[in-house]
């Protein structure tokens, strides 16, 4: 039943197209048969990660939300179907967070956006792209080497054959509608520029 359920997924039809512009093939530099190990990653990705039996953060989908280990401080919503949390990740990103549940309270679902820190619009651009090569390169060691849909997303699934169960994996870039933001100051009567740069999205879902 899940073999057939894998073959009859569509990876257009889970996503949908890029918001601006897409890179070229150059852009993205993930090898398909280059992989890494938790033991040999960044720190940002340890952290994203947590542990090599979990998916995201120390946990995987059909864990209960009693699960989650996110500080009390990052929570920024809880309307009762999804939890929001917001945590730096390393000294170079931080990530909004949200894990969806059931009325049992067990997570079947997450989505997360990477946003590099950075003075620039590149330094973000090269951190965004550091960090989505990265998880490529996990995710390829331990789900398989991903499929490259036509609008850019990578897609991995991951068969329990135990528990039944059928996780599929995305991995998106973002890109912003300008390179830079000018915000009033009023309390220095000045203008701030923020520097927007790509940032990444990864959905989880349990299927």
């Amino acid at each position: 039943m899940i073999q057939k359920l894998i073959l009859g997924i569509s990876a257009s039809a889970l996503l949908i197209g890029c918001k601006a512009d897409c890179p070229d093939d150059s852009a993205l530099n993930n090898p398909v048969n280059e992989v890494i190990t938790l033991q040999e990653s960044s720190l940002a990705l340890n952290e994203l990660i947590k542990t090599e039996d979990s998916q995201f953060r120390g946990l995987s989908m059909g864990d209960p939300i009693s699960k989650i280990t996110e500080k009390d401080e990052d929570l920024t919503d809880n309307d009762g179907e999804n939890v929001n949390f917001a945590p730096d990740i390393a000294k170079d990103y931080w990530a909004d967070i949200e894990y969806y549940y059931d009325k049992e309270n067990i997570i079947n679902k997450l989505k997360v956006e990477i946003n590099p820190f950075g003075q620039s619009t590149k330094t973000k651009d090269d951190l965004a792209t550091k960090i989505f090569d990265e998880i490529s390169m996990y995710f390829n060691g331990k789900y398989g080497d991903y499929v490259n849909t036509e609008d850019y997303k990578y897609v991995w699934n991951n068969v329990d054959t135990i528990k039944r169960t059928l996780t599929v994996f995305t991995l998106d870039y973002e890109f912003p509608d300008k390179e830079i933001t000018l915000v009033p100051n009023p309390k220095e009567g000045t203008i701030d520029t923020i520097y927007n740069g790509i940032t990444v999205l990864l959905k989880i879902k349990s299927m």
